[in-house]
């Protein structure tokens, strides 16, 4: 199956909703899935590559983990609520506001996009020893 982007060039669909996911590399996960519809993407670690990654305008993929303490952090952020879920999990960070916070979607907040400063985001890596590991997309 193929559709059509938005340069109506046509791209092969990729489809596996029902496959575990990983962050992967050039051939499987998220960045081998991105490079079989012709998305350039590749993995990095660490906040100064996040931050950089940012600061080239790119969108990120973050893996991570739900915790207490995660969702608590998305929490403070009204008006939502955060849906139940699994511990394994991605967000996506668009960007940085004036202040410096991080521009966090999670899927499994209802209130949205929420700015998040870096101790506030650092609880999605607390399994990781607190350091990002993103794909940049």
């Amino acid at each position: 199956l193929t559709v059509k982007d938005a340069n109506g060039v046509e791209r092969r669909l990729l489809d596996r909703d029902k496959a575990l996911t990983a962050l992967g590399d050039g051939t499987s996960g998220i960045i081998g899935g991105a490079s079989e519809v012709g998305i350039t993407t590749k993995k990095e670690t660490g906040w100064g590559a996040l931050d950089d990654a940012l600061a080239a305008g790119k969108p990120l993929v973050v893996e991570g983990n739900i915790s207490a303490d995660w969702r608590k952090a998305v929490g403070s952020h009204p008006p939502g609520s955060y849906a139940g879920g699994g511990d394994g999990h991605f967000i996506a960070i668009l960007g940085k506001d004036a202040n410096g916070n991080y521009l966090v979607a999670d899927p499994m907040y209802s209130g949205g996009t929420v700015a998040m400063s870096k101790d506030e985001l650092a609880k999605f890596f607390a399994k990781q020893g607190g350091a990002p590991s993103f794909a940049q997309i």
